[in-house]
């Protein structure tokens, strides 16, 4: 067997601890609030002064306190982070009151979307992680954009960065980038659509479809699809018609990652 000697073991930097009390003593002493215990002291030098010796008790409460108002101020801070969250959102007043519990089913279809629903949210980690996309596709007055701001704000809720808009919208802003008194470029107004953890699109079905619209959609589509993001499409189209208005490309980067298509093919809850 051979014996390594002291020289052949890595050298360890000594861990500095602080100073070392080389003196300690208990002695009696009484507290106002909680009476007598009995105080430890310390010193660190020999001439030095004898130092603690506070009341346990004291200390105790003390942290409890200190530890209190710290979850008091990061619940406050996740608090104001939410409300900016929530108003940077831009989701409409009509839908800001819509839940996943007051999306009310009554045939298997809208029990499937309602399930779907829950499962995004209940598994958001890994749909963001895989840039998981939703497509709701079909009548209108079906609760499409109800259950897509309910995802939203269950999101919010929880710090995640969500943006609502509207196709025609999306196409207005980036559109505006192009008049010479424009303080903001096409890229810069497209960046603030792919910047998001979920960007939901409604209405895409009303803007013209006109090529440059088309492209501009997957160039949106694809840089949030690049940066593994996800999005809510929302479209009174049904399925196919809904691939011909935008592309196989731009469905196809959809539907990766576990994509769902859900088509909403019920009455209308509006009647």
């Amino acid at each position: 067997m051979t014996i390594r000697s002291e020289e052949n073991f890595p050298s360890v930097e000594p861990i500095d601890t602080g100073p070392v009390a080389i003196s300690t003593m208990v002695e009696s002493r009484t507290c106002k609030t909680h009476g007598d215990y009995a105080a430890k002291l310390f010193r660190f030098r020999d001439d030095g002064l004898w130092v603690g010796g506070h009341c346990p008790q004291c200390l105790d409460e003390q942290d409890k306190a200190d530890r209190l108002r710290a979850a008091c101020a990061e619940d406050r801070a996740r608090l104001q982070k939410i409300e900016r969250l929530s108003e940077w959102a831009k989701i409409p007043r009509r839908f800001q009151g819509k839940t996943l519990d007051s999306y009310q089913t009554s045939d298997a279809g809208e029990d499937k979307a309602k399930k779907i629903a829950i499962w995004y949210c209940e598994t958001w980690s890994e749909r963001l992680a895989s840039g998981t996309s939703l497509i709701f596709c079909g009548e209108p007055g079906t609760g499409k954009t109800h259950l897509a701001c309910a995802i939203g704000q269950r999101l919010l809720a929880t710090g995640t960065s969500v943006l609502f808009t509207t196709a025609a919208d999306c196409m207005r802003q980036i559109k505006s980038t192009y008049n010479r008194d424009s303080v903001m470029t096409e890229t810069a107004a497209i960046s603030m659509y792919t910047s998001p953890d979920l960007l939901i699109l409604d209405e895409v079905h009303v803007q013209t479809g006109s090529d440059h619209e088309i492209r501009l959609m997957f160039e949106l589509v694809n840089r949030r699809y690049e940066r593994i993001l996800p999005t809510i499409i929302i479209s009174n189209l049904e399925a196919v018609a809904l691939k011909q208005f935008l592309g196989d490309r731009i469905v196809d980067r959809l539907r990766e990652g576990r994509g769902q298509l859900i088509q909403f093919t019920w009455s209308s809850r509006r009647a």
